[in-house]
């Protein structure tokens, strides 16, 4: 099996980086795309190939090319408390 390769925006790896240890579970999450795709994940209406999926308290945005196994990670942002 062919892992996908992932590559993070910017701003996502400061984000990422920014939670220290706290951020253990949504790394891992985000890390588990190179194995799978999640069933579970919405694809945005008017923007080819880019998904939304709520995972570990975050709301996770990526891009996909299939052809190339390639995963791009444009965004991470925790779900509010009160919505």
């Amino acid at each position: 099996m062919t892992l996908w390769t992932l590559e993070y925006d910017k701003e996502v790896v400061q984000y990422l980086i920014g939670l220290r240890e706290s951020g253990g579970e949504i790394r891992k999450v985000i890390k588990s795309l190179q194995n799978s795709f999640p069933e579970d994940a919405q694809k945005i209406q008017d923007i080819p190939e880019t998904w939304e999926w709520l995972e570990a308290r975050h709301w996770i945005t990526f891009e996909i090319d299939r052809a190339k196994k390639w995963i791009y990670i444009a965004d991470v942002s925790e779900i509010s408390e009160v919505m």
